[in-house]
């Protein structure tokens, strides 16, 4: 429809209201508030406005004495003429596409195998914007008789950074008979009350997936029995994680029994849950349990058929100690075909381990060990337990490819044995052994184990907070030679000089993509000798793409062998120097570096003491080099010179909390209560 068209057809309908209604285009404030008194009050006035509706007596014609009848007709005959002319528009062929013969392609004139082959790459929302273009469309993507529509709607999976509740209005309004698996999972901005509309609307709906739901969290029992109602007999599956808070009832159970015989109500209906046939749980998390619920809850999650709970997670509840862990053990050991087990900061020590590690080799040998990953970090397991797990991780079915044990007092005795298991497993992947203390000797006896296996699959090594020094280093990196890991993190060790040495001398000869170095004391007292001996490995290397040398008492002197390796064509992507004594002249030997760098994106330079006069070497850098995304500058002394000469670069400089400290919020005063004014009055 032509512009002047619409024009005429909006004006024929304006002209059907009253004859003293405000004018049909003017705002619906002016509408509301604008008519005086004798618009409506005056007799003369109403005869003559009444003349005009013969066929109607004029009080019908002015609304039945109503002033605001009047404008709200207006607004209303308005919005008609405007959803007519909207409608006559989508229907016309747009100038796009050309008029008359020349009208083009729509979506609903292709052959049925094009229309799904397209609908086959186009998202959820995008489906929902070709059904609104015609009517067409529309009916070809709505309706159950449809064979295009179930092909749309058949399966959706929302997609993260799609606004939630529209989508979800979308498909009550267009696929709520034909809509048979939804999947939510990671989306955010889930109401709880939205999703069970739309198990409630959808009544062909067999399927639902919501997981890692951010702010909305995990489901409760409460919301599981809901979906439950909301989704009907008919439907066959519900995927979700689901948590638990165990509330102790002192009258009913008894504090001093082993295992709780007769659960209380709370731990009744987590079983029942459990036993949902349609149920099934990614991640199943209890809170404040004890041995009991532990118990109830593995035995429930096993007994009520194969993979009906994935990851089962009982962390920072002390009251589990080791008869948790024994009854997580027991179900192991009677095939359960649990993939994922934390218990984190539960009061476990080596008995629990001991029973965990004997379970795991039980379900291996019977062929049901279907454990992926296992985290006992933050708990007291010591060398009998590390032992025990390491013995298990070198048994040929097991399939563990995630170990956490940081956080406890393993010694050399287990570091050896969980070396020996890390070499000889064909499917570990990552070994995360921080916050141990073990020292030099565990990491060599750790390291001469590993280099006694192949470790294939050995990727990602954590050992930070573990006081190793020079030697353990040197054992360590000669272990590395050979395998295939490609992370290794000594943070926050002792490191040294010395130790930077042996790494530069062995890093070629390794496949490492990342390593972490932050507050070893590299450049203590000025020294640069392992810092030099690393950028000179480094200008030949062809693996390492992140650097993290944070807090490592870097000078100014140093930026010299940093930029030493900067200006060769390596791999490195991305550099940590944040927290050192760089000051402007080491931001300066940097910055020229990284004019003639074309690999690096990623800087850091926190904290450096770094002026305007620094600034304004990092802006030149940008100014020619464009491969850099992000040079984090916060923490720094620029003033407002340097953040001028930073702001043109928007995103790519970081340079917050420069001219002025962030903002903390004040603690309230406390107020006198009536007893401290009333002494206070006393003592005056």
């Amino acid at each position: 429809m032509s512009v002047d068209a619409l024009a005429e057809r909006l004006h024929r309908s304006a002209s059907l209201a009253p004859l003293f209604a405000r004018d049909a285009s003017s705002s619906d404030a002016e509408d509301e508030g604008t008519a005086s008194e004798s618009d409506w009050s005056d007799a003369e006035l109403r005869e003559s406005d009444g003349a005009a509706f013969d066929e109607k007596p004029p009080s019908a014609a002015q609304g039945g004495g109503r002033p605001w009848a009047h404008a709200a007709r207006a607004r209303r005959l308005r919005r008609a003429a405007e959803r007519r002319a909207l409608r006559e528009r989508r229907e016309e062929p747009s100038e796009e596409f050309g008029t008359g013969e020349t009208r083009g392609t729509f979506l609903s004139d292709l052959p049925a195998d094009a229309t799904l082959e397209i609908l086959r790459h186009l998202a959820p929302r995008d489906v929902a914007r070709l059904a609104a273009t015609r009517r067409g469309e529309r009916a070809m993507l709505v309706g159950r008789d449809s064979e295009i529509a179930s092909a749309a709607w058949g399966r959706v999976k929302l997609q993260k950074g799609d606004d939630v509740r529209k989508a979800l209005a979308t498909l009550r309004a267009l696929a709520k008979e034909t809509l048979r698996e939804l999947d939510v999972s990671g989306v955010r901005g889930l109401n709880k009350a939205d999703m069970l509309e739309v198990m409630s609307s959808c009544e062909s709906l067999r399927e639902f997936c919501a997981v890692d739901m951010g702010e909305m969290g995990k489901m409760t029992t409460k919301d599981v029995h809901a979906c439950v109602k909301a989704l009907g007999s008919k439907f066959r599956r519900l995927t979700c994680d689901l948590g638990h808070k165990i509330m102790y009832d002192p009258v009913k159970r008894d504090p001093t029994a082993k295992y709780v015989d007769v659960y209380d109500d709370n731990v009744r209906e987590l079983a029942e849950t459990l036993a949902i046939p349609q149920l099934y749980v990614r991640r199943l998390k209890l809170h404040s349990s004890d041995p009991g619920s532990v118990r109830a809850a593995a035995v429930s999650a096993a007994s009520n058929g194969p993979g009906k709970v994935e990851s089962f997670d009982a962390s920072w509840s002390l009251r589990v100690s080791n008869d948790g862990a024994r009854a997580v053990a027991e179900v192991l050991a009677q095939g359960w075909d649990l993939k994922r087990l934390a218990l984190r900061k539960v009061n476990v020590s080596d008995d629990g381990a001991v029973s965990l590690a004997e379970a795991i080799k039980t379900s291996a040998d019977n062929g049901t060990c279907q454990l992926r990953w296992l985290d006992l970090g933050s708990n007291d397991v010591r060398s009998r337990g590390a032992i025990a797990i390491g013995e298990a991780l070198e048994h040929p079915e097991v399939r563990i490819t995630r170990l956490t044990l940081r956080g406890n007092g393993i010694c050399s005795e287990g570091m050896e044995a969980l070396g020996k298991g890390a070499g000889t497993s064909a499917t570990l992947r990552r070994i995360d052994l921080a916050h141990n203390g073990f020292g030099d000797r565990g990491v060599i006896a750790f390291a001469d184990a590993l280099s006694r296996g192949a470790a294939p699959n050995l990727r990602v090594v954590l050992l930070g907070f573990n006081s190793i020094g020079p030697d353990g280093v040197r054992a360590l990196m000669q272990a590395l030679v050979g395998t295939n890991v490609e992370h290794l993190d000594l943070g926050c060790n002792v490191v040294g000089a010395e130790g930077t040495k042996a790494i530069a001398d062995m890093i070629n000869s390794t496949r490492l993509k990342s390593v972490n170095l932050a507050c070893n004391n590299i450049g203590l007292r000025g020294d640069r000798s392992g810092l030099k001996a690393l950028s000179k490995a480094l200008e030949t290397n062809t693996t390492l793409e992140i650097l993290n040398l944070r807090g490592n008492a870097l000078h100014a002197d140093c930026a010299k062998d940093i930029a030493d390796f900067l200006l060769e064509e390596t791999a490195l992507i991305q550099l940590n120097v944040g927290y050192n004594e760089l000051y402007d002249e080491g931001a300066w030997e940097i910055a020229e570096a990284l004019e003639e760098n074309g690999t690096v994106v990623g800087l850091d330079l926190q904290r450096n003491e770094i002026t305007d006069e620094g600034a304004g070497y990092i802006a030149k850098t940008l100014s020619v080099n464009e491969v850099i995304q992000e040079i984090d500058l916060r923490s720094n002394m620029i003033g407002p010179d340097g953040v001028e000469k930073l702001a043109s670069y928007g995103e790519r400089t970081n340079t917050r909390w420069q001219l002025e400290p962030p903002k903390y919020k004040e603690k309230p005063k406390p107020r006198f209560t009536a007893r401290k004014n009333r002494a206070k009055a006393a003592r005056a």
